[in-house]
């Protein structure tokens, strides 16, 4: 049964931070020369075969569901690992009946692998607690969270990890100080900054973030979510800066170069012209609405930290930082997509130039991964 929904097939073709196939980098790990396979990710058998996809459904579909995130969590096992295109069963982590869900499908359930079950049902928690699965935020969640993974199977390309952790603690280290700076002058001041940014780093201990929580007036209660949803604005911050150049390229194609390489006359002409734009404006509205969320993050930082103003707009930067995280993770996920979409789709052709129907397929790939 080949697949009919295109949004999942655009999906399922495209490596991106929208999806984490598991069952294809199990067999990527598994092939290493002189390397043992690592650990399997999932106790269960079947959970290792997944595809794990992070999609926007409408409104009108969420209201359904037991959480009306933006962004929710699909799993997908296919029926066939070596051509996962052909169809397979697909699992939605907000399902009213999601445990029903887990053991007909998967076998996951107490009834058949109570210590599995264990294992695996707060692993898949983890993962539908994030807004999309790049490795650093998958690795970094995961650790937060106690969960014993392997650290292979989130790959970055070489220094890429030590680069992230410097960005990302350089911000934190600012906060630390700020939040104790009538100790940074004493002997152990530094110290206690040092300690503090690692608590920062960890965000998962409210009476350790003590500091921060006066220091910004933070509900206590909410500390640990409030501070790791600064910690992925960060992240994606870094992320937004990575990829731009390679986004441009893409916005420039869509712009000037997406033209069919033979040409095209009278109605096939128009029909492509309004992909073309309608694929343009969709990706436009994804990237004004993270460079507008980045632009605000980053004055807020920089008002108080580089230009020592008002605390004011930081404050309330924090207050809605885990908001800002899903709202980030939902565009710059749909930005990464769209260009491994185009990029897959195009690089193999001279100038970038496609035959019309493989343009109108591409096209409508593109509005479909940024279609509300």
């Amino acid at each position: 049964m080949a697949i009919a929904d295109r949004s999942l097939l655009a999906l399922l073709r495209c490596g991106s931070a929208r999806v984490f196939d598991l069952q294809g980098r199990s067999r990527d790990l598994a092939k290493r020369p002189g390397l043992p396979a690592p650990k399997p990710f999932f106790n269960n058998r079947n959970a290792n075969r997944l595809l794990i996809l992070k999609y926007a459904p409408p409104a009108h579909e969420r209201v359904a569901l037991r959480s009306e995130r933006a962004v929710q969590t699909k799993l997908y096992l296919p029926f066939n690992d070596q051509n996962i295109e052909e169809g397979g069963k697909t699992i939605l982590l907000s399902d009213t009946r999601l445990e029903l869900a887990l053991e007909e499908q998967l076998a996951l359930s107490p009834r058949h692998d109570a210590a599995a079950f264990r294992h695996d049902r707060p692993i898949l928690d983890t993962l539908d607690g994030l807004p999309s699965l790049d490795p650093f935020l998958m690795r970094d969640r995961m650790d937060i969270d106690g969960h014993n993974i392997d650290s292979a199977y989130f790959a970055f390309a070489e220094g890429e990890l030590e680069r992230i952790k410097g960005f990302v603690r350089d911000k934190m280290n600012k906060v630390a100080a700020f939040a104790m700076q009538d100790k940074v002058n004493t002997a152990d001041g530094q110290e206690a900054v040092e300690r503090l940014t690692q608590k920062l780093w960890e965000a998962n201990d409210a009476a350790a973030l003590a500091p921060v929580i006066r220091a910004f007036r933070i509900n206590p209660a909410n500390a640990p979510e409030i501070v790791y949803g600064w910690k992925g604005t960060i992240y994606y911050d870094y992320e937004y800066s990575r990829q731009r150049s390679a986004w441009e390229s893409m916005l420039e194609w869509l712009s000037h170069g997406a033209r069919p390489r033979e040409g095209a006359v009278g109605a096939a002409a128009r029909d492509l012209d309004e992909l073309r734009v309608a694929a343009r404006n969709a990706l436009l509205v994804h990237w004004a609405r993270a460079t507008e969320k980045l632009n605000r993050y980053r004055f807020c930082f920089d008002e108080l930290f580089l230009h020592k103003k008002d605390a004011a707009p930081f404050v309330d930067f924090l207050r809605d930082s885990k908001r800002t995280f899903w709202e980030l993770g939902d565009s710059l996920s749909r930005l990464s997509h769209s260009h491994a979409v185009w990029d897959r789709g195009t690089n193999r052709f001279p100038l970038r130039r496609l035959p019309a129907p493989a343009l109108a397929d591409l096209l409508d790939m593109i509005y479909q991964v940024n279609a509300d």
